[in-house]
């Protein structure tokens, strides 16, 4: 999945402000990020200010994106939320819902209150574009097309959400990590998926970091959840070399 991709989940992480507010409990220790750093020893770059910038906005990145996409803030305590296409889904079909009983109210009204409405609007002076007096069949017309529009909306977000844990920020994450591990070590990371047969640095790299953020999330009552991260490394390698080379 590329940062093109309709997936509403990576899309609704997208709009991030100011990363580097200096708030601890978003950002890496002067300890935290040497040890990330250990991981590009053997690149010339190891020590470029460029990166240790860039891994210290990675993170900063990762942890706004996880509380984003998990948690909502309450009384200084994050409390675990849906995925944003569950949130959209569940939300855009009591829109739907609204829409319709509005519409069906509307339309279902006894004329003693459609004149009534028509006298109550008349005698409160509400006025249309042209300065005429409003009546409540004016309003219905107004009203229906934002109705159908939100309808249809409701409509194309039945199908958002996935069963299962998205882990979006989790997958942005290391796709930032293999791009910074790329340009260090001129070549992508390779990954043994956490089989033990061999030593696996870039899975290394991504854990300690979840890591690191799953430990601020504990100061706040929360959790990242699993810090395998075994399966999202395999796949987002298998996605970069499955890339058609320019």
């Amino acid at each position: 999945m590329n940062e093109n991709s309709k997936d509403v989940d990576r899309d609704g992480l997208k709009p991030r402000k100011a990363y580097w507010s200096g708030d601890p409990e978003q950002s890496l220790t002067k300890d935290e990020l040497d040890s990330l750093l250990e991981y590009f020893g053997a690149s010339k770059t190891a020590e470029d200010p460029n990166l240790r910038s860039s891994l210290k906005m990675q993170f900063q990145e990762f942890m706004g994106n996880v509380i984003d996409e998990r948690f909502r803030e309450n009384d200084g305590r994050l409390e675990q939320v849906p995925k944003p296409s569950t949130i959209i889904k569940r939300e855009m079909k009591q829109v739907e819902t609204a829409c319709a009983v509005l519409d069906a109210q509307l339309a279902g009204l006894d004329p003693m209150t459609r004149n009534w409405l028509d006298q109550h609007l008349e005698e409160i002076g509400v006025t249309g574009d042209n300065n005429e007096p409003v009546r409540l069949r004016y309003l219905e017309t107004q009203i229906s097309r934002p109705l159908e529009t939100l309808i249809y909306a409701a409509r194309s977000a039945e199908g958002l959400a996935k069963k299962g844990p998205n882990k979006m920020a989790e997958r942005m994450m290391v796709e930032s990590l293999a791009d910074c591990w790329e340009i260090c070590h001129g070549k992508l990371p390779t990954t043994d998926k956490g089989r033990d047969r061999q030593d696996d640095p870039f899975l290394e790299l991504c854990q300690k970091m979840a890591g690191f953020a799953h430990v601020k999330l504990q100061a706040k009552g929360a959790k990242l959840g699993t810090l395998k991260l075994s399966g999202i490394v395999d796949d987002v390698l298998k996605e970069r070399r499955s890339r058609p080379k320019e």
